[in-house]
């Protein structure tokens, strides 16, 4: 930092942990302090600690007026820098928090929803740089996203859009945001802690003893830490708490990617610190749910290509060009020709061979000059083209049927 530069400060206030930090315009972290949010003591002792954290940082600075950059979970008004009485965060009801930092510091302050600063932050230095749509989970003490569409943070009317803790992945579960079954609830430090929890309960109704966690009390004051390191050590309930939380990450993954359709996702917190519980389970069923496709090219689509090799070329090389360029060993061409004669056709086919695509080809009973080419040739029992037509949409659907059963279940 400069003599002359502006200082910057975050500011981020979680329902575990607060974290002050003095940063560079580039992303880089100078200094920085973490302490246990003492939700315990209320809303005046965590401002007296985040006071002394802030006082503390600005001591590493060069004394010109500060930007306080400030994240929270919501609900929450930015624009008026008030906190809105999120969930992990009791007592902190319409707080102004930032204007309480700047009549205490001076300078600039702003306020931004957790989730949403956590996605600026990896799309301007991050994960998800230089992509134009990507998503940022916090996964910490809740759940919450930030989402980048079209290279614009996207917030919503009311600074509440990308609240996916709140969706109901099952009836049943632990209880995130107040909703059994939330994806918050099975995906969070929170929720999994929680379900450990109960799972503990349940193991002792049993008769089972618990290698991790001795009696009630250390039952009620179960750390997240705990139950990862337990897991990794190989006891069987901790590692099924993970295998939970992982295979309901899968499917809230799933459904992030099939209405979203991002670039990239970006987790943070809980994920990032046992990735290696979550990850191998979670991308299985993310697998499993998805829609898979082929890339696939349709000959025909590409109005302006077709003439410009018509005008430039031959009109009968049309399809032969665009096999020649796009083409490549062990691709496979489908080509229709009622007669089997299609000039453009045959000459697509005398490519493909030379290039190692495979080709399947639907004609008419004669088969035609498309015959001796084609490594799969379907011929229908029709002699005339409407005829020959009608029969090739049944075996047209039927072959992709076949693909789709055979790659995809």
């Amino acid at each position: 930092m400069t003599d002359t530069s502006t200082p910057i400060v975050g500011v981020d206030i979680g329902g575990t942990k607060c974290a002050v930090l003095i940063g560079s315009p580039d992303g880089e972290i100078l200094h920085k302090t973490v302490f246990p949010t003492d939700t315990a003591g209320g809303l005046d002792k965590t401002l007296q600690n985040l006071w002394k954290a802030i006082a503390e940082m600005l001591t590493h600075t060069n004394g010109q007026p500060p930007v306080f950059g400030i994240s929270c979970g919501g609900p929450m008004n930015s624009s008026e820098g008030l906190v809105l009485s999120p969930p992990n965060l009791p007592g902190w009801d319409r707080v102004p928090i930032a204007k309480l930092i700047t009549d205490r510091f001076g300078g600039r302050a702003y306020l931004m929803n957790d989730a949403n600063a956590g996605a600026l932050a990896e799309w301007t230095w991050g994960a998800a740089r230089g992509t134009k749509d990507a998503i940022f989970l916090t996964f910490g003490t809740g759940m919450g996203s930030g989402i980048i569409i079209n290279g614009r943070m996207h917030a919503g009317r009311d600074d509440l859009a990308g609240e996916v803790g709140h969706v109901r992945m099952a009836d049943e579960g632990p209880v995130g945001f107040n909703k059994a079954g939330s994806f918050e609830g099975f995906c969070s430090g929170g929720g999994i802690t929680r379900l450990a929890q109960s799972r503990i309960r349940a193991a002792w109704q049993r008769g089972e003893t618990v290698g991790f966690c001795a009696d009630a009390a250390a039952c009620e004051k179960l750390a997240l830490k705990t139950v990862a390191d337990a897991a990794r050590a190989g006891d069987p309930l901790a590692k099924g708490v993970f295998e939970t939380s992982a295979f309901y990450l899968g499917r809230g993954l799933a459904i992030l990617v099939d209405i979203l359709n991002p670039e990239v996702i970006a987790i943070g917190s809980v994920f990032a610190r046992c990735e290696d519980l979550l990850r191998p389970t979670a991308m299985r069923v993310l697998a499993e749910l998805l829609q898979c496709g082929f890339p696939c090219v349709a000959m025909t689509a590409h109005a302006a290509l077709n003439t410009a090799v018509a005008n430039d070329v031959a009109a009968d090389l049309v399809f032969a060009q665009q096999v020649y360029s796009l083409g490549r060993r062990g691709d496979v061409l489908m080509g229709l020709s009622t007669s089997g004669n299609s000039a453009n056709v045959v000459n697509a086919f005398k490519v493909a061979r030379v290039a190692g695509l495979r080709t399947i080809a639907l004609t008419g009973q004669g088969g035609g000059k498309l015959a001796p080419l084609a490594d799969v040739i379907i011929r229908v029992p029709g002699s005339c083209t409407p005829v020959i037509q009608e029969l090739h949409l049944p075996v047209y659907h039927t072959l992709c049927a076949a693909v789709e059963a055979h790659f995809f279940g």
